[in-house]
C-alpha cells in the first residue's frame, strides 16, 4: 500500500485540502456575489435551511463510512451492505423532507421557501451514492482520487452558480451550484475508482458494522445538531439580519478551519487505524501531525481576525459590518479546533465509540447550559459561549489520550504552543498596522505584512514545521 509513512501522510492531506479547498472556495465565490446582491435578513433565511441540511447530512453516513475504514478485514460484502442500507434510508427521508417541506418553511417563517427546502435536499440523496465510494477510497489511501473527482464538478458549477448569481437568481444560485457540484463530483467518483456493490447484503455485516457505527452516528449528530442549535435560536429568537451576521462570521472561520482541519482528519484516521495496536507510533504520528495542522490554522485564523474589518468591508461592502464581532469570536474558537478534532481521532482509530459518545453527551449536556445562559443576552453572547464552552471542554477531549496512548495533554499544550505564539505576533502587529488606514490597499498591506512576520519568525523559532511542510512542497513540485 502506498503512502503509508508520515510523507505520505501530509501528501494525501495536500491532496485532500487542495479538492475541499476548490470546492469551498466555488461557494465562497457564490457567496460573495449572493452578500452583494440580497439584504442580510434574506440571507439569513437561506441559513436556516442550511442548518437542517446539515443535520439531516449526517443520516447520510450514519457512522457506517467510519467503521468500513476502522474495520481491518472490511470486504466487498461489507461496503455493498453499507452502499444498500445508506441508499433505501436516504431515499426515504427524502421522500418525508419532501412531504414535510411546507410545514418546515412555515415554522421557519417564510412559507415560499419550500420548494427551495425540497430541491437542496436532494443533497441528500446525492450523498447517499457518494458514501460508500469516499470510505472505500480513504481506506485504500487514494485522496488523489477527490482532488480530480471534484476538480469536474467545481469548474461546472462555479460557471452556473455565478451566472445564476448575476442574471438575478439569488438562492437559486447557490442551490443549483450545490446541487451540480456534488452531482459531477460523485458521477466522476464512480467511473475513477472501479469499486462497485456486489447484489449481496449481509444483515449480520450491516450488525457488526452497526455496533461501532451508532455510537458514531449518535455521537456525529449531537455535534451537528448543537453545533447549529446557536443559529437556529438566532434566526427564530431574534431576526434573520442577526442571523446572517452570526453566519456569515462563522461560515467564513469554517471555509478555513473545517477544510483545513478535516482534511488532515480525513487521512489521519485511516492511517492511525492502521496504527491502533502501535501506541508509540501513534502517539508520535498525533503529534507531528498536530503541529502540521496548527502550523497552518493559527497564522491564517489570527491574520483573518487582525483584519477583520477590511476583509469584511472590502469582500462584502459595509452592509455587513455586523459581521465582524462574530468573525473575530469564530476565528479565536477555531485556533482550538485541531485540538479537540484530532483528539479524538486518536479515540476513534482504536476503536474506543463509547469514549466519544459519552464525551459527546457530557460535552452537550454542558452545552445546553451555556446555550441557555446565553440566549437570555443578544446573539453575540451566543457565539461568545461558543468559544467559552471549546476552552472548557478542550481537556476533555485530549486528556483520555494519555491513558489510551500516553500523549498528555501537557505535551499536546507544548507542540502546539510555539505555532500560538509566532501567529499571536504576527496578528497582533497586523492589527496595529491596520489602524492606519482601511480599504483594499491597506488589506493587502496587512496581509502581505503578515505573510513576511510569519515567515521569518516560523524559519528563526519553528524550523522544523516549516522545512517539513517546504520539504513536502518541493517534492510535489517536482512530481514525486
Amino acid at each position: 500500500m502506498k503512502n503509508k509513512g508520515p510523507g505520505g501522510a501530509v501528501s494525501n492531506v495536500i491532496w485532500r485540502a487542495m479538492e475541499k479547498v476548490g470546492a469551498q472556495g466555488v461557494s465562497f465565490l457564490v457567496s460573495v456575489v449572493l452578500a452583494r446582491l440580497l439584504d442580510p435578513s434574506a440571507y439569513g433565511s437561506i441559513a436556516l435551511i442550511t442548518v437542517f441540511i446539515s443535520v439531516l447530512q449526517v443520516f447520510v453516513d450514519g457512522g457506517f463510512g467510519t467503521a468500513l475504514i476502522q474495520k481491518k478485514n472490511a470486504d466487498n460484502i461489507d461496503f455493498s451492505t453499507v452502499f444498500y442500507f445508506n441508499l433505501a434510508l436516504c431515499l426515504t427521508l427524502y421522500a418525508g423532507v419532501f412531504l414535510l417541506a411546507p410545514w418546515i418553511a412555515t415554522s421557519f417563517g417564510d412559507p415560499t421557501l419550500a420548494p427551495v427546502i425540497r430541491v437542496q435536499s436532494l443533497l441528500i440523496v446525492i450523498a447517499s451514492l457518494k458514501n460508500v465510494q469516499s470510505a472505500y477510497v480513504a481506506r485504500n489511501m487514494m485522496f488523489r482520487r477527490f482532488f480530480f473527482a471534484t476538480l469536474a464538478g467545481t469548474v461546472a458549477a462555479a460557471v452556473l452558480g455565478v451566472s445564476m448569481a448575476l442574471a438575478g437568481y439569488g438562492v437559486w444560485a447557490l442551490v443549483a451550484q450545490s446541487l451540480l457540484n456534488n452531482a459531477v463530483d460523485t458521477i466522476v467518483l464512480w467511473w475513477t475508482v472501479k469499486w462497485r456493490p456486489q447484489r449481496v447484503f449481509s444483515l449480520k455485516r450491516l450488525k457488526e458494522l452497526f455496533r461501532f457505527g451508532w455510537k458514531m452516528f449518535a455521537s456525529n449528530l449531537l455535534d451537528v445538531a448543537y453545533a447549529n442549535i446557536r443559529q437556529l435560536i438566532v434566526g427564530l429568537r431574534f431576526s434573520t439580519t442577526d442571523l446572517a451576521f452570526y453566519n456569515k462570521g462563522e461560515s467564513l472561520t469554517k471555509l478555513v478551519i473545517t477544510d483545513a482541519v478535516s482534511s488532515v482528519e480525513d487521512v489521519a484516521f485511516p492511517m492511525t487505524a492502521r496504527l491502533q495496536e502501535d501506541h508509540a507510533a501513534l502517539r508520535a504520528m498525533t503529534s507531528r501531525v498536530l503541529k502540521i495542522a496548527t502550523f497552518v490554522c493559527c497564522p491564517v485564523l489570527l491574520g483573518i481576525a487582525a483584519t477583520a474589518d477590511h476583509l469584511v468591508d472590502v469582500v462584502y461592502t459595509s452592509k455587513w459590518a455586523g459581521a465582524v464581532p462574530y468573525l473575530v469570536i469564530f476565528c479565536f474558537s477555531g485556533l482550538f479546533y485541531p485540538l479537540h478534532v484530532l483528539s479524538l481521532n486518536v479515540i476513534k482509530s482504536i476503536g474506543r465509540s463509547d469514549i466519544i459518545l459519552k464525551l459527546e453527551i457530557v460535552k452537550k449536556v454542558l452545552e445546553i447550559l451555556f446555550i441557555l445562559v446565553a440566549m437570555q443576552m443578544d446573539p453575540l453572547a451566543l457565539a461568545a459561549s461558543a468559544l467559552i464552552f471549546t476552552l472548557v471542554t478542550l481537556p476533555m477531549d485530549v486528556i483520555p489520550n494519555s491513558r489510551l496512548i500516553g500523549y498528555s495533554f501537557g505535551q499536546c499544550l507544548k507542540d502546539v504552543a510555539p505555532n500560538f505564539l509566532i501567529a499571536g505576533v504576527m496578528a497582533a502587529a497586523v492589527y496595529g498596522l491596520g489602524r492606519f488606514g482601511s480599504g483594499l490597499w491597506m488589506l493587502l498591506l496587512q496581509v502581505t505584512v503578515g505573510v513576511a512576520i510569519f515567515v521569518v519568525l516560523a524559519r528563526l523559532f519553528q524550523r522544523e514545521s516549516f522545512d517539513y511542510l517546504l520539504g513536502i512542497l518541493k517534492r510535489k513540485h517536482k512530481g514525486e
